[in-house]
């Protein structure tokens, strides 16, 4: 019998169905960031709910963030991890930075 697990894979790597819960310590972070990037976060997070396969948005695995973290881009310098909750299947922003301060280098 099928697991539906090939399918429950595609669909987990191919968008971001739920609505992105903001930690505060995401707000505290996004709120210090340049406007640009406070306007961006938005678009950002409406095309990872459309497709997490766009090449601007070079959404991957974040390892060094533990299990279920996720980087994504939001602009050319700045980069938002997200955490999948495998438990409640969601999905928390929870750091946005610099590629310095968020550990994918300069």
């Amino acid at each position: 019998a099928d697991s539906g697990a090939p399918q429950r894979a595609l669909w987990f790597v191919g968008r971001i169905a739920t609505p992105i819960i903001e930690t505060p310590a995401f707000l505290n972070q996004l709120s210090v960031q340049p406007p640009e990037i406070q306007r961006r976060w938005p678009v950002k997070k409406s095309q990872l709910a459309q497709t997490t396969l766009l090449d601007g948005l070079d959404f991957k695995k974040w390892a060094p963030g533990g299990e279920g973290v996720y980087s994504v881009r939001v602009s050319k310098s700045r980069r938002a991890h997200l955490r999948f909750d495998s438990l409640t299947q969601g999905w928390f922003a929870e750091r946005i930075g610099n590629h310095a301060s968020m550990g994918h280098g300069k």
